[in-house]
């Protein structure tokens, strides 16, 4: 059970550090606002991947899940150590990422369980899948 406890804990750092990163990716790119809009829409959907777990956290083991604001923070820093690489390039180190926390949502599901943490990387895979494949459609290839 504390390995479950650990995992949603970690997830719901990644899911904070992700809104970050994609809000800070939505100001730099506010000059192409079809790319801007994406950004904001996957760091709302990271917010909510992060209510989701934090929830989870609260009915499972009490109290909440601390460090929201910091894990934010570093997703703006690491968008901004990003800042000068080229679009593409930032895309694909990003979609990296997301293709990694989709390999590992598919591992934890393939057991077949249907636990309360299994519902919920559930619910949230098919919006990983679609961040992993931002690069893909903007520019015709995998990451």
């Amino acid at each position: 059970m504390e390995n479950v406890k650990k995992e949603i804990t970690r997830s719901f750092r990644m899911e904070m550090l992700g809104t970050g990163m994609y809000r800070a990716l939505a100001a730099q790119y506010r000059k192409r606002s079809d790319l801007s809009l994406r950004f904001l829409e996957f760091a709302e959907q990271e917010a909510m991947h992060g209510r989701l777990f934090r929830e989870l956290y609260r009915k499972n083991y009490g109290g909440a899940i601390g460090g929201g604001k910091f894990w934010l923070a570093v997703g703006r820093i690491a968008a901004l150590s990003m800042r000068l690489l080229p679009l593409r390039a930032k895309l694909k180190r990003i979609g990296a990422v997301e293709a990694m926390a989709v390999r590992q949502i598919e591992d934890a599901l393939a057991d077949g369980g249907d636990s309360a943490f299994h519902r919920v990387i559930r619910k949230i895979l098919p919006d990983e899948k679609a961040h992993a494949a931002l690069y893909g459609e903007l520019f015709g290839t995998s990451a």
